[in-house]
C-alpha cells in the first residue's frame, strides 16, 4: 500500500475531525443549543424541504398522525447511528465503501441540520 492511497481508517478519521472542527468553530455550548433546537423542529425542516402541495400534504399527515412527526424527529438520530455503526465497521473490516457511507450521512445530517437549519426559522433559548 502507497503513502498516499486511502484507507478507511483515514476517511473515518477525516470524518471526525470535520465533525470536531465544525463543533470547535461554533462553539460546544451553542452546538449544543443548535443541535437540540434543530432536532425538535426536525419535522418542520422536511416541510420547508418539500415541494408545493408534498408540504402541505405531510403537514396535514402530520396533524392527523403526530406518530409521523415524532418519527421524523428520530431520523436525523438513526442516521447519526447508522454512520457511527458503519464507522466502526469500516475500521475493523478496512472497509473503504462503508467509510464513505458513513462520511455521507454525517455530512447529510450535518449539512440539512445546522448549515441549512434556518430556513427562514429562529429557535432561541433563554
Amino acid at each position: 500500500m502507497s503513502p498516499g492511497s486511502v484507507t478507511a481508517r483515514r476517511v473515518v478519521v477525516f470524518t471526525a475531525a470535520l465533525i470536531v472542527f465544525y463543533i470547535l468553530c461554533i462553539g460546544p455550548e451553542r452546538f449544543a443549543f443548535e443541535s437540540f433546537g434543530t432536532w425538535i423542529l426536525s419535522p418542520l425542516i422536511y416541510v420547508r424541504l418539500l415541494p408545493e402541495p408534498l408540504n402541505h400534504w405531510l403537514v396535514t399527515a402530520m396533524l392527523r398522525h403526530p406518530l409521523i412527526g415524532h418519527a421524523f424527529c428520530v431520523i436525523p438520530i438513526a442516521m447519526l447511528v447508522a454512520a457511527f455503526v458503519l464507522a466502526i465497521h469500516a475500521v475493523r473490516r478496512n472497509s473503504l465503501s462503508s467509510a464513505y457511507v458513513s462520511l455521507g450521512l454525517s455530512a447529510t445530517v450535518f449539512s440539512v441540520y445546522h448549515l441549512i437549519q434556518p430556513m427562514g426559522m429562529t429557535y432561541v433559548a433563554y
